[in-house]
Parts: C-alpha cells; sequence; structure tokens
C-alpha cells in the first residue's frame, strides 16, 4: 500500500509538472531544457536513461 501511494503521488507529480511546462514555458525554455535533458542522459548513458523512464 505504501509503495501505490507513493508511486501514485510521484505520477500525479511529474503530470503537473509537464502540464505546467508546457502552458507556461517559453519555446526558447523548453528548447534549453531539452538541450539539457539531452546532453545529460548522453553523459549519464544507458543506465541512468532506463532508471529514468522506470521512477516515471
Amino acid at each position: 500500500m505504501g509503495h501505490r501511494t507513493i508511486d501514485t503521488s510521484n505520477t500525479g507529480q511529474v503530470n503537473a509538472v509537464h502540464r505546467g511546462m508546457q502552458t507556461s514555458a517559453t519555446e526558447a525554455g523548453m528548447r534549453v531544457m531539452i538541450s539539457k535533458e539531452v546532453a545529460g542522459a548522453a553523459g549519464d548513458g544507458t543506465n541512468a536513461w532506463r532508471r529514468r523512464r522506470q521512477s516515471v
């Protein structure tokens, strides 16, 4: 039960963040964030990318 609550909470937070980014972020801001994510993923390697996909 505890895990379920945490998972639901995390998904809600992630969704809220994504919605907020879509509505409030400028195109330039999004480009910067995407560039950072891509650079970070490339630097961290596939293991970090897999971990991130699992946590979402």
